[in-house]
C-alpha cells in the first residue's frame, strides 16, 4: 500500500514539474510571435501581420510602453492593416499610460479615413485621457480640421472640458490653428469659456511665444463673437497684459484699438 502511495505521489510531483517547465517556453513562443507581429506593423506589411495573426499572434499585443498592435498601425497610417487588425476583433478599450486609445492616436495624426474606421467598429467618440482630453481636443489641438467635422457628426461632445477646465476651442486656440478655431466657433463652441486659471482662449491665441498671421485672424474672429476682452485669471492676467509680455505689440494695438481693452 506504501509503495502504491509512493508511485502517486512520484506521479503527482513529475506532472507538477512538467506544468512548471512547459509554461516559460510557451509564454517565450507567444513573445516571440507577438514582437514579430508588432515589427510588421511597424513595417507596413499587411499580408505578414494576417499571417502571423492565423499562426496565433495576439491582436491586443503590447510593447513596453503599453502601446498595442492596433495603436501603432493607426499611428503609421496604415489603413489596410488597421483593417486587418479590426477583423480580429481587438480590445476596443485599450489605452496607453496616459489614457490615450487609438482614436485619439488618429485625431493627432489627421488620418480621418483611419478614424472612420475606427467609429465603425464601436470606437468610444468621446473616451478621454486621465486627464480628461478627448480625440475632440487633440484634434483641435492639432488642427485637424476633417477630424474634427467627423468627431462632431459622430456625437464629439464640443463642451467637454478637461480635468483643468479646458475646451476644445482653447485647445484650437494655443495651436493657432485659424481653420480649427472657425469651425469650432461656427459649431456653437462658448467663446468666453475659461480653464481652472480663469484662462479664455482669446487669452491663450494671444499668449503664443510666436506671432503668426493666424493669431492676428484668430483674435479678430473672437473679439467679432463675443469674447470678452478684459477677462482676468485668477493671477490679473488680460489678453493685453498676455500679449504684451509676449512681445506682440501689434496685437497690443489692435486690441486697444479696435476692442477697447483696459491698459
Amino acid at each position: 500500500m506504501v509503495r502504491y502511495r509512493f508511485i502517486g505521489i512520484f506521479c503527482v510531483l513529475i506532472v507538477f514539474l512538467l506544468s512548471c517547465t512547459s509554461t516559460p517556453r510557451n509564454n517565450t513562443a507567444q513573445s516571440n510571435i507577438d514582437n514579430r507581429l508588432l515589427a510588421a506593423i511597424n513595417d507596413g506589411q499587411t499580408r505578414r501581420v494576417s499571417t502571423l495573426l492565423d499562426a496565433g499572434a495576439d491582436v491586443d499585443a503590447k510593447d513596453d510602453v503599453s502601446w498595442s498592435a492596433l495603436m501603432w498601425a493607426v499611428y503609421n497610417g496604415h489603413a489596410e492593416t488597421v483593417r486587418v487588425l479590426l477583423d480580429a476583433d481587438p480590445d476596443p478599450s485599450a489605452k496607453t499610460w496616459d489614457g490615450r486609445t487609438s482614436l485619439i492616436l488618429a485625431a493627432v495624426r489627421g488620418y480621418t479615413d483611419i478614424a472612420q474606421l475606427l467609429l465603425d467598429e464601436q470606437a468610444e467618440v468621446n473616451e478621454a485621457t486621465v486627464y480628461g482630453k478627448t480625440p475632440l481636443m487633440f484634434a483641435a489641438r492639432y488642427g485637424r480640421v476633417e477630424v474634427i467635422e467627423l468627431f462632431l457628426k459622430r456625437g464629439a461632445d464640443l463642451h467637454a472640458k478637461t480635468h483643468d477646465k479646458c475646451t476644445s476651442l482653447i485647445f484650437a486656440a494655443c495651436g493657432g490653428n485659424m481653420s480649427a478655431v472657425q469651425l469650432l466657433l461656427d459649431r456653437g463652441a462658448d467663446v468666453k469659456a475659461s480653464d481652472v486659471y480663469g484662462r479664455t482662449a482669446l487669452m491663450y491665441a494671444v499668449a503664443s511665444p510666436r506671432l503668426k498671421a493666424s493669431t492676428v485672424y484668430i483674435m479678430k474672429v473672437m473679439l467679432f463673437r463675443g469674447a470678452d476682452v478684459n477677462a482676468r485669471s485668477i493671477y490679473d492676467e488680460t489678453a493685453l497684459k498676455l500679449a504684451a509680455e509676449s512681445g506682440h505689440m501689434e496685437i497690443v494695438a489692435l486690441l486697444i484699438r479696435t476692442a477697447g481693452a483696459d491698459e
